[in-house]
């Protein structure tokens, strides 16, 4: 069952235009305030552990977003410094 929400899931998703993303991401953001309004008392316990979440949550995005191109940045020094010693070793 699992895996057969998690295609549709996937499916629906690809089909999704940036302008879809945005409004969804918009409603989410929107029901979060809405939550946050009505429990108020109740989520300011557990302040420490939500910006908690929130900073991991953060990081973690943004190495999804930038880390491909740490990795794409070292992959081409990696084959620079090859291409060098390929040079060397072809002049001796």
């Amino acid at each position: 069952m699992f895996k057969k929400l998690s295609e549709r899931v996937h499916f629906i998703g690809g089909r999704m235009e940036v302008t879809d993303w945005i409004i969804f991401k918009l409603v989410l953001a929107i029901f979060g305030i809405i939550i946050g309004m009505y429990f108020a008392d109740f989520f300011l316990q557990y302040k420490a552990i939500l910006w908690i979440a929130f900073l991991v949550g953060f990081i973690y995005m943004v190495y999804v977003f930038f880390g491909d191109l740490y990795e794409e940045k070292k992959e081409e020094n990696m084959e620079t410094i090859e291409k060098g010693e390929e040079n060397n070793v072809d002049k001796q």
